[in-house]
């Protein structure tokens, strides 16, 4: 037995090291974390290439804790455990080669994720090199302040302490800088702005005000804005506008920051085609956006008051600003090989409300251009919820619920092999023991 104290509460976990497996180097295995009901915490993995389900490691966890997130680093070595606990949230690190658990946060509330209309999760968010994790929590009466979380040092330091809220945070690619979006609000009037920090000097190097973005009023929202992320070569930062419920009424539209430039931009226009009317009746838009290794950005969007809505998809260039159109579909996901480029993507993957998803087919292709016609098996994909690609670009794992919405428990994993027939799925039924899996993703093999 071993007790790892987190600040001044003593918390007794015991390892079981079940059966210590020899895993293969060239493999990498998908996770999942549950807490059954014996107050166990268990880290399942289980590899597509041999058809091996591994109870890898057993925590057990004291009775008030509740597990509510699991988050894997970018390398698949370890994982973040957010605890629910009657003071707050208790944060720990796990590394899953050696079994030791780290002490991140105790007692703090993490600042929830944004009561978006269409927004991303996101609590902790770790750099593309796996050292830093970023998270916020909450300070009475109404602050949030930027934590940082140092993997090497195993120190956690306070980035921000002067009273703005915050809400969305992203890294650029080469984990040398952090974005973060803040309001700081007076008696009649608010600001909002994207301040970019550098990790190792912990300190604020730039900032970019976009408030003429949120909310074309004198109240911006502090969860006005998601979808933040960088562009590959770190010039660029994109993000929606006007994200949240309390933000209906005012133009849902996508931006554009050149950092060189310090210029904001808004690169699409569906919300200001139409007429605004009051809040909670208002313009509605939605996008999904992601990035492509050449700088260019995909746009997904869906927008209008009445059914059926208007969907499209682009591909924007920030560099001449133009943008070919893809697709009259709306992409509620999506997923790019990271060696082979393909993408694989969600069609109509809606929210149904409070941040529930409906889950729909999954398509791959090879060329944007194929996006209208992407192969699937309806059979083998038609529910799935999520989807991600294994980082050596071999398999896609696609999260099937087991009930007719991605708020409930899961079903199965299913998992493809593109360079093989459509038909060979596999498929890895989630064992009974499991109660309530959160996925982590893809691990890293080790012997």
């Amino acid at each position: 037995m071993i007790s790892i104290r987190l600040f001044w509460i003593q918390i007794p976990i015991i390892c079981l090291l079940l059966s210590n497996p020899t895993l293969a180097q060239s493999e990498w295995h998908f996770a999942l974390v549950s807490q059954p009901e014996d107050r166990t915490l268990r880290v399942t993995t289980y590899s597509p290439s041999t058809s091996d389900s591994i109870d890898l490691i057993e925590l057990m966890i004291p009775s008030n804790h509740w597990l509510s997130d699991a988050v894997l680093s970018p390398g698949g070595t370890a994982v973040v455990l957010v605890y629910r606990y009657s003071q707050g949230h208790i944060v720990t690190l796990l590394d899953l080669r050696s079994r030791v658990v780290y002490p991140i946060l105790e007692e703090k509330l993490l600042a929830p994720n944004p009561d978006g209309l269409m927004d991303d999760d996101q609590n902790m968010v770790w750099s593309p090199d796996g050292r830093y994790l970023a998270f916020h929590i909450i300070l009475p009466p109404d602050q949030t302040d930027l934590y940082l979380y140092d993997a090497v040092t195993r120190q956690t330091h306070q980035l921000t302490d002067d009273g703005v809220v915050s809400s969305r945070i992203a890294w650029s690619n080469d984990s040398d800088q952090l974005a973060a979006i803040s309001t700081v609000c007076a008696v009649t009037s608010c600001a909002s702005s994207l301040d970019v920090f550098d990790p190792v000097a912990r300190k604020k190097i730039r900032t970019i005000d976009i408030s003429s973005t949120v909310l074309e009023s004198a109240t911006p929202s502090a969860t006005g804005v998601c979808h933040l992320a960088w562009s590959p070569s770190g010039r660029y930062i994109s993000f929606m506008a006007n994200c949240s419920r309390q933000d209906y009424g005012y133009p849902k539209e996508m931006y554009l920051i050149d950092m060189d430039l310090q210029r904001v931009a808004r690169i699409t226009d569906v919300s200001y085609l139409q007429t605004p009317v009051p809040p909670l009746y208002g313009v509605f838009a939605d996008f999904e956006p992601i990035w492509q290794k050449d700088d260019t950005l995909l746009i997904s969007t869906r927008y209008g008051n009445n059914l059926p809505q208007t969907s499209l998809t682009s591909v924007f260039n920030p560099k001449d600003r133009s943008q070919t159109l893809l697709s009259d579909h709306f992409i509620g996901e999506w997923a790019i090989n990271p060696v082979t480029d393909q993408i694989a993507f969600h069609v109509n993957l809606l929210d149904l409300g409070d941040g529930v998803k409906q889950p729909s087919a999954v398509h791959i292709v090879n060329d944007l251009m194929q996006m209208n016609t992407g192969a699937s098996n309806d059979e083998a994909i038609s529910r799935a919820c999520h989807i991600e690609w294994s980082p050596d670009g071999l398999f896609l794992a696609a999260v099937i619920p087991l009930h007719p919405s991605c708020d409930g428990n899961i079903e199965r994993i299913a998992f493809f092999n593109p360079s093989q027939d459509w038909g060979n799925v596999l498929n890895w039924n989630i064992p009974q023991g499991i109660i309530n899996p959160i996925v982590a993703g893809w691990v890293k093999a080790w012997t």
